[in-house]
């Protein structure tokens, strides 16, 4: 970003500009502390994991670890100087006939298949492990572009799908090879985000 930064953590606070004049007094200060001339937050210790200020679709429930925050929060962030960035969107997409094959969900074109040599797998809940090796590999070459991007370890990618297969549903998890090398892949799995709340 082309300056120091103090990068910030979870923050909570009522609705309230003075609460959070306080709150950002005390974040300038340790920045001054540090010799930082810019606060970044909130954000979480790692830049490929749920951070930020959610900013609309309040009427939607959030994902099992998305971010969460008060309709509010944005105003009051921008009140006091913060600009957004790195923006992002969360899209909703409906896919009706749980039962009719991906394949017919998502038409192929058959001649492409076999000019380029390309292979769908779909993704096995007995080898999720040996599947993430190569998962992991694609994570990381497809997020290496963005500036903020940390690489994520095999131990950290184990922590954040810890579970999942239990919940990965194979109809619909798919990988695609190219000449034998992965080259993506789409995980589903459900929304539990009512069961956990």
């Amino acid at each position: 970003l082309g300056s120091r930064n103090l990068l910030f953590g979870f923050t909570e606070f009522v609705e309230d500009d003075e609460v959070f004049a306080a709150l950002v007094d005390g974040l300038e200060a340790a920045a001054q502390r540090h010799d930082a001339t810019q606060l970044v937050g909130p954000v979480n210790l790692l830049p490929n994991q749920s951070g930020g200020v959610v900013t609309s679709g309040y009427e939607q429930r959030g994902f099992v670890d998305g971010p969460y925050n008060h309709p509010y929060y944005p105003g009051i962030y921008e009140r006091h100087g913060f600009e957004r960035l790195f923006e992002g969107a969360t899209f909703v997409g409906r896919i009706t006939g749980s039962d009719v094959p991906p394949e017919q969900i998502f038409p192929f074109d058959d001649e492409r298949i076999g000019r380029e040599r390309l292979e769908i797998r779909r993704a096995n809940r007995k080898r999720v492990d040996e599947e993430l090796v190569f998962v992991r590999s694609m994570l990381n070459a497809s997020f290496a572009q963005l500036d903020y991007y940390t690489e994520i370890d095999e131990q950290e990618l184990a922590y954040q799908v810890d579970g999942l297969s239990h919940l990965l549903d194979e109809r619909i998890a798919l990988y695609l090879f190219k000449a034998g090398t992965p080259i993506a892949f789409m995980l589903c799995v459900p929304d539990i985000s009512e069961f956990v709340r």
